[in-house]
């Protein structure tokens, strides 16, 4: 596989008095990743790293570069799978005949922060240029697991967001988010599934856990708009985060313990949701 490291430059591009468009590098940034060159470039922002940064803490100051740890396989073989999927294309004749698709894919450690950082690099572009050249072109599109983050920071450009498993309700809204897509059903459904489900068995009292982002804020609003027509009442919302420390985690236990709930509804990412369990357990 011809693959390499992926190097961001930041530019500054402006006419110069003859009107030629030129760029003056403004800074320098590494992320790990692969890329391919092609015709037309695909972009892909993977979570393949956790982060140990703690994304509840307001800023007094700039934040710091996400420390990434571990290694997640089932993202890695995501990535595996988008590279096999454009080599699969790239050797049929007859998808994109005379075309060759690239790749460039970033990985973001599952934070918020380096993935704007990944999305930002995918439209500058990653080559090194001199004051005489063109700047660089941007991705084609961008394939990400997170996607709020990204299409805030590059939905302005008109680069196409694709999404395998953002589900937020609130992508949804075309005007705010133009070139979004996603090929799973928004929460929406999944709200009323879980609505349909608390019928059926009569739980009238539960509560509920959300992941402290966008995900699990609206997963829950969404929920509860549809259980409270079945009369049920919710005990508690409280939040859940990955990177929250274990003293926040253990007062969420607590609420647990004390509460006289017998059913909790969770609308969070495996990611998010295992450190409280082992904390239960």
């Amino acid at each position: 596989m011809n693959t390499h490291i992926v190097i961001f430059f930041m530019f500054s591009c402006g006419f110069q008095a003859d009107g030629d468009l030129t760029c003056r590098i403004l800074g320098k940034n590494t992320m790990s990743g692969l890329s391919k060159d092609g015709d037309l470039v695909i972009g892909g922002v993977f979570p393949v790293f956790g982060t140990l940064e703690d994304t509840g803490t307001l800023f007094t100051t700039a934040p710091q570069k996400a420390k990434c740890f571990g290694f997640d396989f089932d993202v890695f073989r995501w990535v595996q799978m988008m590279v096999f999927a454009i080599e699969e294309i790239n050797m049929n004749n007859r998808l994109l005949p005379n075309i060759t698709l690239g790749y460039r894919i970033l990985d973001n450690c599952a934070s918020p922060a380096e993935t704007v950082r990944a999305g930002l690099i995918l439209a500058n572009g990653p080559e090194e240029v001199d004051s005489n050249s063109s700047c660089p072109s941007p991705v084609t599109a961008v394939i990400t697991s997170n996607s709020l983050h990204i299409a805030r920071a590059i939905g302005n450009f008109g680069i196409p967001l694709v999404s395998y498993t953002s589900t937020c309700v609130c992508l949804s809204n075309k005007r705010v988010f133009p070139t979004f897509s996603r090929t799973i059903p928004s929460d929406f459904f999944q709200a009323k599934a879980f609505a349909q489900l608390v019928k059926h068995f009569g739980w009238t009292w539960i509560g509920t856990i959300q992941a402290d982002n966008e995900y699990g804020i609206f997963g829950i609003q969404s929920f509860t708009k549809e259980v409270v027509k079945y009369g049920v009442c919710i005990a508690f919302t409280e939040n859940i985060l990955s990177t929250y420390s274990r003293t926040k985690i253990l007062q969420l236990v607590d609420i647990i313990k004390k509460s006289t709930v017998k059913v909790i509804l969770a609308f969070a990412s495996e990611r998010d949701l295992y450190p409280l369990m082992q904390e239960i357990v």
